[in-house]
């Protein structure tokens, strides 16, 4: 069976029944952007956030109103998030569909992230849910600090790991972590188990992310996108920070010469020559490899072990394995 459908079919209902949720939510706002909306709720991805949430509350128990909540503020922040990089980088095209900013304009894209985001704020309040709305606030700063610290630090090769790793967190890892965390406080209100859902979802958050960078190094090939995407936009990722590493200086020279020159086809195709001829990316397949083993030792230090644990470890397994 394909691992994506073995992880899930043990939540499949909840999953049938937060798609209904979803759709009705973003589908019925009763304004002019419904159209804009129902538009973003066909161009669905896997749901790894969703699903997160789900396996996080069953781990412990049975999923309830407050489980059902927590997937829907997840997974419409995660949403708006998207509405807005699309125009942050001029992208014309997710999973192969049209972005809404090239199929209508930028104005709508940020104005419907905007919208997402209250919507996402009014459901928490309404539902007297505060305290998924405290873990959602600051997940909300985490995700704009991180994309802004990117912008800023991550265009010159000469950026470390450590920030590297600090932006992840924030502009991928920390909403992932808040999946885990707002599924966990839906059924269980012990802390000790509750950080260790959180510690888990970190680090499958930062899987998630060099996981993306690989691929951005083999394109089409294998994930149906723009090949060297980061390249072009000029961040400066794992992959290229191994490469560094471990390249000759003769061969760092040059991959400098090439970054400086990056919006060009040619150089572009050559960085990516050369990151792939050295020994950068079995690095970060060896980090990847690492987190994996901190986060399933986050799930064996204070969760017993039942079909739903052994779900969340395949999901690890799945997000390092997956192709796009």
């Amino acid at each position: 069976m394909d691992k994506y459908l073995d992880i899930v079919q043990i939540i499949q209902s909840d999953l049938e029944r937060f798609d209904e949720l979803f759709n009705e939510t973003i589908r019925n706002s009763g304004y002019s952007i419904d159209e804009v909306l129902e538009y973003v709720g066909k161009n669905n991805g896997k749901r790894i956030r969703p699903i997160l949430v789900y396996l996080s509350a069953r781990v412990f128990g049975e999923v309830n109103k407050k489980t059902d909540i927590a997937a829907l503020l997840v997974e419409i922040i995660h949403t708006a998030t998207l509405l807005h990089d699309d125009v942050i980088d001029e992208a014309d095209l997710r999973r192969g569909k049209k972005t809404v900013n090239n199929k209508w304009n930028n104005k709508t894209a940020i104005l419907s992230g905007d919208y997402m985001f209250a919507r996402a704020m009014n459901i928490a309040t309404t539902n007297k849910m505060y305290d998924l709305f405290d873990i959602i606030s600051p997940t909300i700063l985490d995700l704009s600090i991180g994309e802004l610290e990117q912008m800023n630090k991550s265009k010159s090769l000469d950026i470390d790991e450590e920030d590297y790793f600090d932006i992840i967190y924030k502009k991928t890892a920390s909403l992932i972590k808040a999946a885990c965390h707002c599924g966990a406080v839906s059924v269980n209100t012990q802390d000790d188990k509750i950080n260790c859902l959180k510690e888990y979802g970190k680090n499958i958050g930062l899987i998630f992310q060099i996981k993306d960078d690989i691929l951005d190094f083999y394109g089409s090939e294998k994930t149906g996108k723009l090949v060297g995407k980061d390249i072009i936009e000029g961040n400066v990722t794992l992959p290229l920070i191994y490469a560094v590493k471990s390249l000759s200086d003769d061969k760092v020279i040059r991959l400098k010469e090439l970054w400086s020159n990056r919006k060009d086809n040619n150089a572009i195709s050559e960085i990516i020559e050369i990151v792939k001829s050295s020994s950068a990316l079995e690095l970060c397949n060896n980090k990847m490899n690492y987190l994996k083993q901190k986060a399933l030792n986050c799930l064996n230090m204070n969760i017993e072990k039942n079909r739903v644990k052994d779900s969340l470890g395949y999901l690890v397994e799945y997000v390092i394995e997956r192709e796009n």
